[in-house]
């Protein structure tokens, strides 16, 4: 009975001049090589000296799939990477006009294809690249002109064809072009050793796979765990669905990839670790279930749907609502920190346990607590684990109730960071902005979409928005620094503002067409020096009716939904099967009434038109 895999150290000559050939599967990543990585390769190549050291160029894991196919499980980076090389150097001994070309032409090609039986021949690594195929055969021709590869290289663009060039710019550099130069690399490179770990399983060469890259930093966290789910999720050709669908999740996610795993995660298992120990935090989590392969599968469905979340909420469409101010004001803020608890309300919003008006209920409580926290200069590394536990408790909540219970307990922890309201006036009459004095500014993001929001102005994507100062910004005059004397405006009707004189700029301000603009100049016809601390004044008892977090308020709504979980635990009755409507309606009645009169009407009421229903 055959090993399910064997081991062996092996020259690199030996290794690509067999006549196996490789195919990439095509869930691999593609081929990401920097020229910083491919410089850094052949520097350490050319550095090797055969009689003191024994170069390593590292682990090459390939799977068996029939006599002399292999796929490359791990190592394709390298791998191609080498074939590039290769062509480089033959490309180089045509430059420098080898007067023994034909020889070195036929030893180096046996590196790069294979000539079979039939006389067919195909390439040794099966680059799936049109680019690749036409300069590997100009390379291994007899021509000696290069000027052809040349001419192809002006005229066809890829990412091999551009490595190419990098590696011929490289060994230039590194002054090995004349054809002794070559030759000399050349026996250092077929000199090398490889450490070859050929599998006859597909799930041998995964778990493998792990093995070697679970302790190293070449493969993101994300990439780690697309092996360890196409482990458990692939089988036979469900591997090329299982490849496309993993690709449209992450899709346009590019350096987002990591973020958008690391918060899924958050809210899927409540993980509070670093970035950097995820991967084996899921697998430990997954072998830690009796069924490992549904948890996986589990794990993947749901990452399918959530990525369309993540990526709605990178890309919000403009509205004006409060999940768009929410979201918009995240990104302003580039705070990711409540990515996992956004996603997981907007799920619980598709899934029916919350209608439209109580989730813009819900980001609009959001959008104010972290306006007001910023204003206050707060950051939010504090709440970072209240945000973590809050995403979980809501993703395994199964009930309307539930996710409104799990929200404002949330919502109560957070407001233990927010001041008192004695501290939070005196915070607010201090908010200044200046650009000439920038000591104590209050964030221009933050204060742009404060100032529109208690300006109740219309939105359209406040990151276009600049703080005008109305009276000219002035080191010298403290005043003008105060918010009475700030207004946002956006960018584009900034520009067209070219005056310092305020009578002037109230005259283009009622005819910007813009309404808080607009709204200003009818409360302020006649504004000069002298409205800025009236307009102060307004603005800050503004600023505390929007922004200030009531925890009276809070405590009310939670005090009331306790109150309604112990009614149905009273009546023996099932809290899951009522909607969010009548679970706020119901929470209202319990606030008004804490003897449950009308609240039993209202339940009676709906229990006899569920009977109703029942008997149609």
């Amino acid at each position: 009975m055959k090993n399910d895999y064997k081991m062996m150290m092996d020259k690199l000559e030996n290794f690509l001049i067999n006549k196996w050939c490789f195919s990439i599967p095509r869930y691999q990543r593609k081929y990401i090589w920097s020229k910083e990585n491919i410089k850094q390769l052949i520097e350490d190549i050319n550095l090797y000296n055969e009689a003191n050291s024994r170069f390593f160029i590292g682990n090459i894991v390939i799977l068996e799939n029939g006599d002399n196919e292999y796929e490359i499980i791990d190592g394709q980076q390298r791998i191609t990477t080498l074939q590039l090389i290769v062509l480089s150097m033959i490309y180089l001994y045509k430059k420098a006009n080898s007067q023994e070309l034909n020889d070195k032409i036929d030893y180096l090609k046996d590196f790069v294809y294979v000539l079979l039986s039939n006389g067919k021949k195909i390439n040794k690594v099966m680059i799936d690249d049109k680019s690749y195929g036409v300069l590997l055969n100009y390379c291994i021709s007899k021509d000696k002109n290069y000027l052809k590869i040349d001419e192809y290289l002006e005229k066809e663009e890829s990412i091999f064809l551009e490595k190419f060039k990098n590696i011929v710019e490289i060994f230039e550099e590194l002054k090995i072009s004349s054809e002794e130069e070559i030759d000399v690399f050349r026996d250092k490179l077929i000199n090398i050793n490889i450490n070859v770990i050929t599998t006859y399983k597909e799930q041998d060469a995964f778990t493998i796979f792990e093995t070697l890259n679970a302790r190293g930093v070449q493969l993101t966290q994300t990439e780690l765990l697309k092996n360890f789910i196409f482990k458990y999720v692939s089988e036979g050709d469900t591997i090329d669905i299982t490849n496309l669908e993993w690709n449209d999740m992450y899709d346009e996610l590019e350096e987002e990839a990591d973020n958008f795993t690391f918060h899924f995660f958050r809210m899927f298992y409540g993980y509070k670790g670093k970035l950097e120990d995820l991967y084996n935090y899921v697998k430990s989590e997954c072998y830690s279930k009796s069924n490992t392969k549904l948890e996986v599968k589990n794990i993947f469905d749901k990452m399918k749907k959530f990525s369309i979340y993540y990526k709605r909420l990178l890309h919000i469409n403009q509205n004006d609502n409060y999940e768009c101010k929410t979201y918009s004001y995240m990104k302003a803020k580039n705070n990711k920190q409540l990515r996992s608890l956004l996603m997981v309300l907007y799920y619980k919003k598709q899934e029916g346990l919350l209608d439209e008006y109580n989730y813009n209920d819900i980001m609009k409580m959001i959008f104010k607590f972290f306006v007001g926290f910023n204003i206050l200069k707060n950051t939010s590394n504090s709440i970072n684990s209240l945000v973590i536990v809050a995403s979980n408790k809501i993703y395994n909540a199964n009930n309307s109730f539930s996710v409104i219970k799990c929200f404002y307990e949330f919502y109560q922890e957070l407001e233990k960071y927010y001041p008192t309201k004695e501290d939070f006036i005196s915070s607010i009459s201090l908010l200044k902005f200046s650009n000439k004095n920038k000591k104590g500014n209050v964030n221009s993001k933050t204060l742009v979409f404060l100032l529109n929001e208690i300006m109740d102005a219309d939105y359209y994507n406040y990151s276009e928005y600049n703080i005008e100062h109305i009276n000219s910004d002035d080191i010298c005059t403290e005043s003008r620094w105060k918010l009475g004397n700030l207004i946002a405006i956006p960018v584009e009707f900034h520009k067209k503002i070219k005056t310092d004189v305020v009578s002037e700029k109230m005259k283009l301000y009622a005819m910007s067409g813009i309404k808080h603009i607009i709204n200003f100049t009818l409360e302020y016809p006649k504004y000069d020096e002298n409205s800025i601390d009236i307009r102060t004044d307004n603005l800050n008892k503004k600023i505390i009716d929007e922004f200030f977090v009531d925890s009276d308020k809070i405590e009310n709504e939670l005090s009331a939904i306790k109150m309604l979980e112990s009614y149905f635990k009273i009546n023996n009755d099932n809290i899951k099967l009522y909607n969010i409507k009548e679970i706020k309606y119901m929470l209202e009645l319990v606030k008004k009434d804490d003897t449950f009169i009308e609240l039993n009407e209202f339940v009676n009421l709906l229990n006899k038109s569920e009977k109703k229903e029942n008997n149609k």
